[in-house]
């Protein structure tokens, strides 16, 4: 059976999904506590990386490394970017690039790219839709800052509203090692804060309800990979 890595930033987020996983054992790298076993069935290894995207890609270059996974998905929450989203919704990235780093950059040097953007493999994103049909899929923005109201203008106004979802601390870079080691990726995440409750308080007091509700969403779609 195929081994899946499911990557979180934080406790809470991994939380539920180890709340789901049998036949536990555990491996200690790179300061990294990694949990292998089953979830609903499945050959999984959780890893709680920390926040940012130093933590990320350093968490998904060991765990690649260490376990030659056959895919990586990233679990969590994020904030919003699109108005029309509230709190808990579930979102799924169609595709991800850095908002604080210039981009063309990274595609002139390495990993060399034609695109600012890095996109989720289609296989992983269709058994994601195939779990969660309600699932709003756009762009994630991923950035080392927190962003607040003020970040979110900004953002709409350098990459345009239209398709934005979520911002968060990670998933370009977990994407972004993907990509280099030729690791399909896909990440989830749902709502911990919005233009109405915002700020990093509202992450603090929404993230476990809202780690539970991406958890079970990555638990389900492992029946349609």
């Amino acid at each position: 059976m195929q081994l899946t890595a499911i990557q979180c930033a934080v406790e809470a987020e991994a939380a539920p999904l180890l709340g789901r996983m049998t036949d536990r054992e555990e491996t200690e790298r790179c300061s990294l506590r990694f949990v292998r076993g089953r979830i609903n069935g499945h050959d999984c290894v959780v890893v709680r990386s920390g926040m940012g995207k130093v933590n990320a890609a350093a968490a998904a270059q060991c765990m690649i490394d260490t376990f030659s996974p056959a895919r990586l998905i990233v679990s969590g929450v994020g904030g919003s970017l699109c108005r029309e989203l509230r709190l808990f919704d579930l979102t799924l990235c169609e595709k991800t690039t850095h908002h604080d780093l210039p981009m063309a950059a990274v595609r002139a040097d390495y990993p060399k790219m034609d695109s600012d953007w890095f996109v989720p493999d289609a296989a992983l994103a269709a058994a994601c839709r195939r779990a969660r049909p309600e699932i709003k899929g756009g762009v994630y923005l991923t950035g080392e800052a927190f962003i607040d109201n003020e970040g979110r203008a900004s953002l709409s106004e350098r990459f345009g509203a239209e398709g934005l979802i979520s911002a968060d601390m990670e998933t370009a870079a977990a994407a972004q090692v993907c990509r280099a080691a030729g690791v399909p990726f896909c990440c989830v995440r749902a709502i911990s804060d919005t233009e109405e409750e915002r700020g990093f308080d509202a992450f603090l007091k929404n993230v476990a309800e809202a780690s539970v509700i991406a958890a079970a969403a990555v638990a389900d779609m492992l029946e349609y990979i």
